[in-house]
């Protein structure tokens, strides 16, 4: 009876498929002609990989709202975000579906977090100068740490800080314009800490050359999205 099934789940799956095949209350695997059963772990890696489970919608449970999250963090938050401070703190999680159950999403804990390696032991970000082109001469480096926002902000800091800035005399005055654009580093940046995989023991490196900028990210590409596809 087993192999019978073997060859119809194979006949209905291409053989590299990637795909977990429901059989008998348990996930199946096929690779080439053979089938494995897959475990709790691996059923999830998959979700991930697929983008049907997204890690910073998933609860953090090592975020205690009633121990970790201080009146003086709310109060941060809120003007960070602009929002009303006669809403209650549950509403607001809610509504910016930050919680789940009474409890904080990761993004929630990234986002009230005094210090974000508690719960992502890998989301503190490095930012390095090189005196040159390599990787040798290191004249200066910061880690950054905090909640996510504080560190978005340090970074766009730093970057503003250690890269040259032109100074043009006009009729009127004087315009500063920073050799590279402003917005683009602000979008670089938030495309890193927002698209990278937190999963990874790897953390975000913000490298800054004498001929370039490096924003370097863990993880892959998406789900379904081939190199072509990015450069394009």
């Amino acid at each position: 009876m087993w192999k019978v099934w073997i060859r119809k789940l194979l006949l209905l799956y291409p053989r590299k498929t990637a795909s977990p095949i429901p059989f008998q209350g348990n996930s199946i695997y096929a690779t080439g002609h053979l089938l494995k059963q897959m475990n709790r772990n691996e059923i999830r890696e998959f979700f991930f990989q697929e983008g049907v489970i997204h890690f910073d919608e998933t609860l953090c449970d090592s975020y205690n709202l009633q121990k970790d999250l201080t009146k003086e963090m709310w109060q941060s938050f809120i003007k960070k975000a602009k929002i009303p401070e006669n809403i209650e703190p549950m509403q607001v999680l809610e509504n910016l579906h930050l919680e789940k159950d009474e409890r904080l999403t990761y993004a929630g804990a990234w986002m009230l977090a005094k210090d974000i390696t508690k719960y992502s032991i890998s989301a503190k970000v490095l930012c390095a100068l090189f005196m040159g082109t390599t990787r040798t001469n290191i004249p200066d480096r910061q880690e950054y740490t905090g909640d996510l926002y504080s560190i978005y902000q340090n970074i766009i800091n730093y970057l503003q800080a250690k890269l040259n800035t032109e100074f043009i005399i006009t009729a009127t005055g004087r315009i500063e314009r920073l050799e590279l654009s402003v917005d683009a580093l602000r979008e670089a940046v938030v495309n890193a800490l927002a698209h990278r995989d937190y999963r990874s023991t790897a953390c975000i490196q913000v490298y800054i050359f004498r001929d370039r900028v490096e924003i370097i990210s863990p993880g892959g590409l998406p789900a379904g999205m081939s190199k072509e596809e990015q450069v394009h």
